[in-house]
Parts: C-alpha cells; structure tokens; sequence
C-alpha cells in the first residue's frame, strides 16, 4: 500500500520466510482400553496394562517426563433385552490414553513395545520439532530479505528513491506445518512416516521513499 505525501511517501511489505527442517520429535497418542463387569476390575486391569505400558517404554531410555495421561474415561456397557427397549448394564470399559513424546528415530520402535505391552487403541501421531527457535530466526531472517528486495524492485519500477524501513511488525501466527512424507526406516516392522516440516515467519515492514 502506498501513500503519497508531496514527494515523499511509504511503502507496506509483507515478507514471507520458509524454512523446510525434518522434525526430531514424534507424538504417540497410545490407548489402553479394558473391560470388566465391575468399574473396579475394569480399572484395575487397565492400570496393570498401562503400567507395562510405561515400563515398557521407559525400557527405551524415554524419560518419564515425556510421558503423560491425556485422558481417562470410564464407560458403562450396556446390553438391550432382545424384543424390549429395556437395556441393563452388563459391563464396563475404561479406556486411558497416554501421550508419548519420543524421538522420531524411537517411534517405531516405540509403538510397537507399547502394543506388545498392552495398547490396543491409538488416536494418531504427530511430528514437531524439539526446539523452534533456530529455524525460526532463518526465517524471520529471509522474510525481512524477501520484503527488502519487493521494496527495491517496487522503489525502481516508480522511480523513487528508497529510505530505510520506518517500521517493522513480525506477524504472529507463522509455525510448522508438515509438508511431505517419507518413509522413516524400511526395516521398521511399523513404519512411521514424519516427512519434513515447514517452519515459516512473517513480517511487515514500512519504508519510506523520496520521488
């Protein structure tokens, strides 16, 4: 956008940096689910089943502080009485989901211990990177290298002269997104595809021009 006062104005650029980095860090959503005619069998053999769960990974050399319960439900089971509406309560099913964060190297091997162990439900994977920042600075760095080069080709094409920028805005909002798969490991008996991710930063700058 551009504004125009006597011969001196602005000019708004929007700059786009994109960064495609591998992701070093995979999330396992892993659940454990078990029946029972009572909620207190139910529970305790999903307690039994989780446990094993964690040990089994922990046998991995994943830290505990990256696993975690992300939820717990308990649910009546119901059964209907053939040629009525009458249901009763025949059983219950408890079901536990546990979040692992584990390295992306790890994940096969990971899944497979935890369903060896007990897991017999997952709700998916997803795949990010241990620590942003590196990437992110590369490309808040080539945002403000692609607004620069828009305003000299803009400043040119107007014949004015560019000034330094008036002003800069990073625009929040710029993250990871997964872009592309790839097989992780070929001998992994699950494989596990994390593809690559796209770290992206977005930023506003305001330069000034003489005409």
């Amino acid at each position: 956008m551009t504004h125009r006062n006597d011969r001196i104005g602005t000019l708004e650029i929007t700059g786009v940096g994109r960064v495609d980095v591998r992701p070093d860090v995979a999330v396992l959503f892993l659940g454990v689910v078990t029946e029972g005619r009572t909620a207190e069998e139910a529970s305790t053999r999903n307690a039994e089943k989780a446990n094993e769960v964690v040990e089994r990974l922990t046998r991995l050399e994943i830290p505990r502080t990256d696993l975690r319960t992300v939820g717990l439900n308990l649910y009546p089971i119901y059964q209907t009485q053939p040629g009525t509406d009458v249901s009763t309560i025949i059983g219950y099913r408890f079901q536990n989901l546990i979040m692992a964060r584990v390295p992306v190297q790890l994940a096969p091997k990971a899944f497979d211990a935890a369903v060896a162990a007990g897991v017999n439900e997952s709700s998916g994977i997803t795949f990010e990177l241990r620590d942003e920042r590196p990437y992110r600075q590369q490309a808040l760095e080539l945002a403000i290298k692609a607004a620069q080069l828009e305003a000299e080709t803009l400043s040119r094409a107007m014949g004015v002269t560019l000034r330094g920028p008036r002003s800069a805005q990073v625009v929040e909002g710029g993250g990871p997104l997964r872009i592309v798969s790839e097989r992780l490991a070929a001998r992994a008996p699950t494989p596990i595809l994390p593809g690559t991710m796209t770290v992206t930063a977005e930023v506003r700058l305001v330069f000034e021009y003489a005409g």
